[in-house]
């Protein structure tokens, strides 16, 4: 028997898995979390200790702003073993969707991941002298912030011209 823990992942996905698998679903959203990232990592040590196999099924990548850290640490801490299995991050999806390429010769060649948040949900600049030097800045989790990020960064210098990508 398996156990599977799901956050925001398509119906679509979840039901390709094994059907005799308990499902237990943690989906996060900003401000609404179903489930503690404390308690999603007692969850992945508990289920493993039962000996079962578990499956901590993510959309994108779990090592890009997934917090695998964590989860990685609390199933050293209970002498779980593990694997992790990459995914496709979100930025580089986009991009390939839309056919727009995140670096391109003579315009951009370094691609920055960045967060719109803190720890305390304050929106973060420090990226901003990125995009001006001409990097390609990925930012991720920014729906609820993205006229605030906009606005700082053309109180950087950011031109107005400067082309923008929201998916």
């Amino acid at each position: 028997m398996s156990s599977s823990m799901t956050g925001w992942v398509p119906d679509a996905v979840v039901a390709m898995g094994r059907r005799d698998a308990h499902r237990i679903s943690v989906g996060k959203a900003k401000d609404a979390h179903s489930v503690s990232q404390d308690r999603i990592n007692e969850i992945l040590a508990e289920e493993a200790g039962k000996g079962l196999r578990v499956v901590r099924l993510k959309s994108g990548d779990p090592m890009i702003f997934g917090r695998a850290g964590e989860e990685i640490a609390a199933l050293r801490a209970a002498n779980v073993p593990y694997e992790i299995v990459p995914g496709v991050t979100a930025a580089f999806a986009a991009a390939a969707s839309a056919e727009i390429p995140l670096t391109l010769r003579g315009l951009t060649s370094s691609l920055v991941f960045a967060t719109c948040h803190d720890k305390d949900s304050e929106t973060l600049p420090d990226w901003a002298g990125l995009a001006l030097s001409g990097s390609t800045v990925a930012v991720y989790m920014g729906r609820t912030v993205a006229g605030r990020v906009a606005d700082r960064l053309r109180e950087a210098g950011l031109d107005d011209d400067t082309p923008v990508m929201a998916i």
